[in-house]
Formats: C-alpha cells, sequence, structure tokens
C-alpha cells in the first residue's frame, strides 16, 4: 500500500459504472525505477456504494509496469545505420591535344582544355550512437577498400575492392533523451565501377593498370584500407 506521503490529493467522480449515487475516489503515485529500468505507476481506487444513509468502502492499489517506447534506447553495443546512394559529380579536364577550334582549325593551347562534369554515386552510411570515433574515420580518407564491401542493409549489393574511395567524414556529437551521449558518424565512399587504381588505355579501349617505370612496382594514386574497422 502507499504511504500518505506518496498518495497525491484524492480525486472523485460519480461512478454511474455502478449504480446511481456510487463514487469513485482515485489516488495516484508515480515511481521511476533506476536509469533504463521500466517505470511503475500505482493507483489507489477507493469505491463508494451508498447503502441507505450509510456508505460501503471498497479500496484497491494497482500496480503496473509500462513501456515508454523510447526509439533512442538501444541496447549497449548494438549496431543501428542508415544507408543511402546519393548522386556525386567530378570535374575532370580531357587532354587539349586531341582538340582542335571549327572556326580555324587551330590546335588547343594547354589553357583551353575542355573540361567535363563525369556524374558518380556516393554510397552513404550513417552509424548512430557509436561510443568513439575510431582513429581509422580520419586515417582512412583518401584510401580504398582492400576487399569486398557487402552494405548492412542491401547485402545482396556488394562492391569490389578499389571500387569505394572514403571521402571526410562528418561526425556529430550527441545528447540522447535517455541521458546517454555518443557519437553519429556519417562516411561517404565516391564509387567507380572500375576501380580507383585502374586507368583508360586509348589503344585498347580498356581499364588497365600503371607500374613506376623507375622501379618496375605498381603504381597506387590511392592506398588500400580494411573499411570493415570503421
Amino acid at each position: 500500500m502507499l504511504t500518505e506521503q506518496e498518495k497525491s490529493p484524492r480525486e472523485c467522480h460519480p461512478g454511474g459504472f455502478w449504480d446511481r449515487g456510487a463514487q469513485v475516489c482515485r489516488n495516484r503515485a508515480l515511481h521511476h525505477g533506476l536509469s533504463g529500468s521500466t517505470p511503475e505507476r500505482s493507483t489507489t481506487l477507493s469505491i463508494a456504494k451508498r447503502t441507505g444513509p450509510s456508505y460501503e468502502y471498497a479500496e484497491v492499489e494497482l500496480t503496473y509496469g509500462f513501456d515508454s517506447g523510447n526509439p533512442f534506447e538501444v541496447a549497449p553495443g548494438a549496431l543501428i545505420v542508415s544507408e543511402s546512394f546519393e548522386p556525386s559529380i567530378e570535374w575532370t579536364t580531357l587532354p587539349y591535344e586531341n582538340f582542335a577550334w571549327v572556326s580555324d582549325g587551330a590546335a588547343l593551347k594547354p589553357a583551353e582544355a575542355p573540361g567535363r562534369q563525369e556524374l558518380g554515386i556516393d554510397y552513404v552510411i550513417t552509424k548512430f550512437q557509436r561510443p568513439s570515433i575510431p582513429p581509422e574515420a580520419f586515417i582512412f580518407v583518401g584510401k580504398v577498400n582492400d576487399g569486398t564491401i557487402f552494405p548492412v542493409s542491401m547485402p545482396s549489393l556488394q562492391f569490389g575492392p578499389e571500387e569505394l574511395l572514403m571521402k571526410p567524414p562528418q561526425i556529430r556529437r550527441v545528447h540522447y533523451a535517455i541521458g546517454s551521449e555518443g557519437f553519429d558518424i556519417t562516411y561517404r565512399f565516391s564509387w567507380r565501377q572500375n576501380g580507383w587504381n585502374q586507368y583508360f588505355r586509348t589503344d585498347t579501349q580498356l581499364y588497365d593498370r600503371l607500374l613506376k617505370r623507375a622501379t618496375g612496382q605498381p603504381y597506387l594514386n590511392h592506398e588500400l584500407a580494411n573499411f570493415t574497422v570503421l
């Protein structure tokens, strides 16, 4: 039973559900448990029924729990992500020696080389409520994936090695409604079907890798990294 200190002022209203003249009086108290526990609500009902010149009283206390359904409350270690594909634009400069002016056939100067906008796609993934920022979030900027990447929510889709180029991340420090704190980290990767370390050959019309003539070693414009640790 509730103590007198726990009870709020009594509220009464006609209890027509029983019979005419009955009254229902209620004392209410809300009890919150420790952080993260389920709150309990205690309700005391006093039911008065008129029997001639007097009243008969019955009192009962109901205690029940309820779930607030807080969408920000997450089990420790749970991974919450959002994924999207967003448009991107890359500006490239074409070889000036391949072109001439229509009016007089004069060759282009280096400063007159035409440019072209190449439309592409960025794969974007946000990881919510991360307890800390992995150092790789900064170290891997400008690098490409060393293995196949499977999106979290779309496992049937995959990105082959060296197809994703990591851009600088967006990091937000967040204080959640349930009292916890964390980081929401958005990673953005530019996708290139032929990989970021292959280049187009005009004679074969195919993409190929480059070698360093001095050493004979493969030339990697973008280093490889293991993106699965992000």
